[in-house]
């Protein structure tokens, strides 16, 4: 409705009400969905009179429709508007400039946009030959994406991803031969093929009545250590199930929990469908009664009608009467299926269960419902709670500021904005912790609305609340990520009338610059600060450091260390923490431990975040040797590795290939009392069954399982 949504936007500017960035960019995303690219350009240049500018998923969005009417003039106008206005990094533009192009059935501007780039001596990123190369198989020009192939070759910058993009192409155009070709050339390279690539020769031969070939592929992909996936999976599945091996197609099924992947209800989905062109109605009951079991709700209403009508022509009745009753069961758990995925299900059945006769629910219980609702993001079941807790009397300013909180988090700003305008007119105040929350929720990237973030910062000062350090910092850096430098420095110019003396304001704001790599104005800042010069050096000491450093300019950042030392201001753990990272890039592997050395021989203690950036980076590099002695020292110094450290090493382990080492950690993390997470259990589990140690990896699963149960029984 198109139309409507003109008519609209020209009534509300009629009107005077002034469109801002959101509502813009609401009508640039339509009108590209709708290809109408003339429309949309106009508006966005409307956008760039009022130095509005476009998140970046709009602006590819832009680039698509308008490379759509081969106008290369247009696209690079946007391409340039997205440096110099949204300061969107060169190399980045570049890519969705291309990527447009491919997208858009373009290939011979995609090529000539890679001449001039080459024309203007730019080091072209390996990522946009494999963008070409995806636009030319998909327009069928499989010899002359070969043809970049080959240039990579000789340059060395052949990837699995470039072969995985090819074989693809091949099967799209069913020549299979060279499909399989390539795929043997690949291997012969030295280069493991992914499970996509895997999959996709799979269901090829399955389709080509090629099964015992494609069961061989799939037992290669196991022996070579290449993890399966849902898809992999479920295409092996699928083969059996054309074979009429239902006991093998069960077989492979249920390998999906050994594996640690839960079957997803479109997995439960296909198998059913696949079971019903083999007419196989008594497996498809006993894969619904699995997924009764696994709480697992179909979803698509239209698969339970089909069983059913398949099942009364064969006059299944009994049958039938129980697949009504699980389509009954199905409807009434779906509402509750997104909060029990989310790991809130224990909670949940708590609270239904004091919906007892005689049983008065408190404050407390519907705060606690409201957040398990939240957190599992079934917003309806919330709101209903918040209206049936206001029914009953019972207090709700902690419930509002709940909601206002969870609503932003999720980026639903504008019904986070509804709702504290609702709170306010049912006579509550807001809190200095309910002006963060929306506050922060404004300014972050899901959801953003500066202006609106603006009036509320102003309202939040006028009202006497004094803001944090983190929430001005993540105010004053949005600000500049959106180009309003006015309001940044009229921020800082107020903070000295709430208490803030004038070094730390102007260091929140020389930080913010540092953090939005606007470098060159935070110097000039501190250059011109005369006085205040020593104090404000102490506090963004850190921030500049860390900013050369990440810039390149290593002996301007060692002058300021140096300057600053002379001063009697020694450097702090940031500062010395941003040097470590500068020598691991620079493959200086040494100087991390002489810088290590220096800050304890100085009395500045490493911190926890000091050591993971160390275990990190020399894992990085292969030396799981000096990894470990970092831990040892670490634990020395009687400091304990946390979750994030564990969790860093326990990746970098499975990713080197040992992941017995990795699985030390699990038990070292829980006698230490930090709970490992599914994600530091799949991680060993996985990296286990890529080095053959399947009965380890079985152990690993044990331990997840154990450990969930634990967790459930404890009060």
């Amino acid at each position: 409705m198109i139309g409507k949504a003109l008519e609209v936007f020209e009534n509300m500017k009629r009107c005077s009400f002034e469109p801002d960035t959101t509502t813009y960019t609401t009508m640039v995303r339509a009108l590209c969905n709708a290809e109408k690219g003339d429309l949309a350009l106009e508006f966005y240049k409307e956008m760039v009179e009022k130095e509005m500018s476009l998140d970046s998923n709009s602006y590819k969005m832009l680039l698509n429709c308008v490379a759509k009417s081969g106008d290369t003039d247009l696209v690079h106008l946007v391409a340039d508007n997205m440096m110099r206005v949204s300061e969107i990094p060169e190399q980045e533009v570049y890519g969705y400039v291309l990527k447009s192009f491919c997208i858009s059935g373009r290939i011979k501007e995609a090529l000539e946009f890679i001449r001039d780039l080459r024309k203007k001596d730019l080091s072209l990123d390996p990522l946009y030959f494999e963008i070409l190369i995806k636009g030319l198989c998909r327009a069928d020009r499989i010899a002359d994406a070969m043809e970049i192939v080959d240039i990579m070759k000789r340059r060395q910058l052949i990837t699995e991803k470039v072969y995985e993009i090819i074989i693809n192409g091949y099967l799209r155009r069913n020549d299979f031969s060279k499909a399989f070709d390539l795929f043997e050339n690949m291997k012969e390279s030295g280069f493991l093929p992914t499970a996509s690539t895997y999959t996709d020769l799979m269901q090829c031969l399955f389709r080509s009545k090629e099964y015992k070939k494609g069961c061989d592929l799939y037992n290669e992909m196991l022996e070579k250590g290449v993890e399966p996936d849902t898809v992999a999976i479920m295409a092996m599945v699928v083969g059996h199930v054309g074979q009429n091996r239902i006991s093998e197609a069960w077989k492979v099924f249920n390998s999906m929990e050994d594996r640690g992947i839960r079957p997803t209800w479109k997995a439960y989905s296909v198998f059913i469908k696949e079971l019903g062109k083999v007419a196989k109605t008594d497996e498809i009951f006993r894969v619904l009664c699995k997924m009764q079991e696994e709480i697992v709700v179909i979803r698509d209403d239209d698969i339970f009608r089909w069983i059913i009508s398949s099942m009364e022509r064969n006059r299944e009745t009994d049958i039938v009467e129980k697949l009504k009753q699980m389509q009954r069961i199905s409807k009434i758990h779906s509402q509750a299926d997104e909060v029990s995925n989310n790991g809130f299900n224990k909670d949940w059945f708590i609270v239904e269960e004091g919906k007892q006769a005689g049983y008065q629910h408190t404050s407390e219980t519907y705060n606690m419902a409201i957040k398990i609702t939240g957190c599992g993001k079934d917003f309806k079941s919330m709101r209903r709670l918040f209206h049936e807790m206001k029914r009953r009397g019972c207090l709700v300013s902690g419930a509002w500021e709940f909601m206002i909180m969870q609503y932003g988090r999720t980026g639903l700003t504008k019904i986070a904005l509804r709702t504290f305008t609702e709170m306010k007119s049912d006579g509550f105040n807001p809190t200095a912790s309910t002006y963060k929350y929306l506050l922060i929720s404004l300014c972050g990237r899901k959801g953003r609305n500066v202006d609106e973030a603006v009036q509320i910062f102003q309202e939040m000062i006028h009202s006497g609340f004094i803001p944090d350090k983190e929430l001005l910092e993540t105010y004053i850096g949005c600000l500049f990520e959106v180009n309003k430098l006015t309001e940044a420095r009229s921020c800082v110019e107020s903070l000295s009338k709430i208490g803030f003396s004038a070094p730390l304001s102007y260091s929140l704001y020389i930080r913010a610059l540092c953090r939005a790599e606007r470098l060159e104005e935070a110097l000039e800042i501190l250059d011109n600060a005369g006085t205040e010069q020593s104090p404000l050096d102490q506090y963004v000491y850190g921030s500049l450091v860390h900013a050369l450093l990440r810039k390149g300019r290593f002996e301007q950042a060692l002058a300021k260390v140096n300057s600053l030392k002379q001063a009697n201001i020694h450097p702090t753990v940031h500062v010395y923490t941003s040097l470590i990272v500068h020598f691991f890039k620079e493959k200086q592997i040494g100087s991390p431990w002489v810088i290590l050395a220096k800050m304890e021989k100085e009395g500045c203690l490493p911190t926890v975040v000091t050591y993971s950036t160390m275990i990190h980076s020399y894992m990085d590099t292969g030396k799981v040797a000096d990894a470990w002695n970092i831990v040892r020292h670490m634990k020395m110094n009687g400091l304990k590795p946390d979750f994030k450290t564990y969790s860093t090493f326990i990746s970098c382990l499975c990713k080197v290939g040992r992941s017995e080492e990795a699985m030390q950690l699990l038990s070292e993390m829980r006698n230490s009392g930090i709970v490992p997470s599914t994600v530091n259990f799949r991680t060993v589990f996985y990296g286990l069954n890529r080095e053959g140690k399947h009965s380890l990896a079985q152990t690993v699963l044990h331990q997840k399982y154990s450990l969930r149960i634990e967790r459930m029984l404890s009060p």
